[in-house]
């Protein structure tokens, strides 16, 4: 097996953070401070780089003829870093909608819409940011909500044959009356999707060149842009 794959941030997993590694995205906003948001979000991917190691480690001692703790682990740590990629996802849509309005209207929303993927994808045309990767965002949105809410999903213990695949078994809202959806894809894959759309975001957010500006005081007009 190869080695573990890395989500790209512009930072080594034991690299210091350094103001290059994050946005200089407005400070204070209705929404809070956009650049300390961007920073939690850089230090969210880096721990899930160090957990996506754990995974390929956790993969090469795994029995193939009994369920072990090395088993369990793997499997709880593979569904850890789907759900902090999934969250990043929402993250960056949020950044992305509260940036693209101040550019169209000149002020800042009342309201984040689409502020997660299952929103944005809801939104046609997608904006051009993420129309290319409507697949990759439907395809971990389904897995992470299958995680958390299919309750047929509970018992699945299922690995690759040759490094880490994500299995989930999805059934909207718990119902018979639905067709359950089988979901199986390469970790690396995933990885490597994730990526493309952050640096998608990423260069949408920097084109931006929005300034620092100053939210309202309670009950004023939003700022301007």
């Amino acid at each position: 097996m190869s080695s573990a794959p890395q989500v790209h941030i512009g930072k080594l997993t034991d690299e210091h953070l350094h103001a290059r590694h994050i946005l200089p995205l407005p400070s204070d906003t209705p929404f809070g401070n956009l650049a300390l948001k961007f920073l939690k979000l850089i230090e969210r991917l880096d721990h899930s780089n160090r957990t996506i190691k754990r995974v390929y480690a956790s993969f090469e001692g795994i029995s193939r003829v009994a369920i072990t703790p090395n088993l369990t682990e793997h499997l709880l740590l593979q569904e850890e870093v789907v759900y902090w990629l999934r969250k990043s996802c929402d993250e960056l849509i949020s950044l992305n909608t509260v940036i693209a309005r101040c550019r169209v209207s000149g002020a800042y929303p009342t309201a984040v819409n689409p502020d997660s993927i299952g929103a944005l994808l809801a939104i046609e045309p997608l904006p051009p940011y993420a129309a290319e990767h409507a697949t990759f965002l439907s395809t971990i949105n389904d897995i992470a909500n299958a995680y958390k809410h299919s309750f047929i999903n509970s018992e699945i213990n299922r690995i690759g044959a040759e490094e880490p695949v994500v299995f989930a078994l999805g059934l909207k809202r718990n119902s018979l009356a639905n067709v359950p959806t089988f979901y199986t894809v390469s970790l690396r894959d995933v990885i490597e999707q994730f990526n493309m759309f952050y640096l998608s975001s990423v260069e949408e957010l920097r084109a931006s060149k929005l300034p620092h500006l100053t939210s309202p005081s309670k009950g004023q007009t939003p700022a301007s842009c």
